[in-house]
């Protein structure tokens, strides 16, 4: 049986690792805000954005995010930005083993900031990099393969979704 969605989760992102002027970045987010409003159709429930610091050093990213709610209905709002963690997350999609993922990484002292279901996604990802980063201050001159633990990660986290994950500088 197929089943015809005819609303999903829209995001939309800019990414520029040019340094340009402040008045350049505004003149971008401008293009960029109007750029998403053409999908906001594909998330009735929730629009938000994440703009990068405007600081002529920093790269410039904006990232915003149409929603359509399923799970965390009442503070589930995306991008989920975690200024602790330098990490910024946006999804589509449902994590379905999300409430055993929720308590292992609560009990980890992950403060959650919503009731999303994606949520898990950030700390799964940042509970991987700490592991990476521990190999590599034991032996720092060690191949450490990404990758490894970038499947690791991936392999904990069940369901149907896309997303993307912003690490800051």
């Amino acid at each position: 049986k197929l089943i015809k969605l005819n609303k999903m989760c829209g995001i939309w992102a800019y990414f520029c690792k040019e340094i340009i002027s402040n008045e350049e970045k505004s003149k971008k987010y401008s293009q960029f805000y109007k750029m998403v409003k053409k999908i906001r159709h594909r998330g009735p429930d929730w629009s938000g954005s994440f703009k990068s610091v405007l600081n002529p050093s920093h790269n410039t990213i904006y990232i915003a995010h149409e929603r359509l709610a399923i799970n965390g209905l009442e503070s589930g709002s995306q991008p989920i930005h975690n200024v602790d963690l330098g990490l910024v997350l946006s999804v589509n999609g449902e994590i379905y083993n999300h409430i055993y993922n929720d308590v292992d990484l609560k009990d980890m002292d992950y403060k959650y900031l919503t009731k999303s279901d994606c949520e898990c996604i950030m700390y799964l990802y940042d509970m991987e990099m700490v592991k990476c980063e521990e190999k590599l201050k034991k032996n720092p001159f060690d191949d450490v393969d990404i990758n490894f633990y970038m499947n690791s990660f991936m392999q904990k986290i069940e369901g149907i979704f896309t997303c993307l994950l912003y690490t800051s500088p």
